[in-house]
């Protein structure tokens, strides 16, 4: 054990790295993601149910979070089946959403991708996986929580 004299104070531990001008590399969990979150994405604009039930792991889970300010799942959904009839329905009630503008994004060390609803405000979609399936959905529509988010 070092004696105090010879510790780094505290503060130099916490001290955030250096920022660097060369964009992080993405995490396996995220390079794995990127072509199923795309391939998501293009499946609900289409209306491909068969291609977007093809997507999740059986025991996949879909977290969502509207902070009690945006309408959101208020317990996870457990289940391929169940998440794909979440997306149908929102594709079938909200038309206008499945034709928000999109953008690919990394969230959390994730792929996925970025949302502008017709009213301006803002979702993110961020897909975890694990040997070509999607694992958990994370959907994120708390504005609370997306404020730095640009599109």
């Amino acid at each position: 054990m070092r004696s105090a004299a010879t510790r780094p104070p505290a503060a130099s531990w916490r001290r955030a790295p250096a920022p660097t001008s060369r964009p992080a590399a993405l995490s396996g969990r995220a390079r794995g993601g990127a072509r199923l979150a795309a391939a998501f994405h293009a499946a609900m604009v289409s209306g491909d149910t068969a291609t977007l039930a093809r997507l999740p792991a059986e025991d996949a889970v879909l977290h969502s979070d509207g902070g009690g300010k945006r309408a959101a799942a208020l317990n996870p959904i457990r289940g391929a089946d169940k998440i794909i009839r979440f997306f149908a329905a929102i594709a079938r009630k909200e038309a206008a959403l499945v034709a928000s503008e999109t953008r690919p994004a990394t969230i959390n060390g994730l792929a996925g991708f970025v949302i502008r609803e017709p009213d301006g405000s803002l979702d993110t979609v961020a897909f975890e996986a694990r040997d070509g399936r999607i694992t958990a959905i994370y959907l994120t529509r708390n504005p609370d929580k997306l404020r730095y988010v640009r599109f």
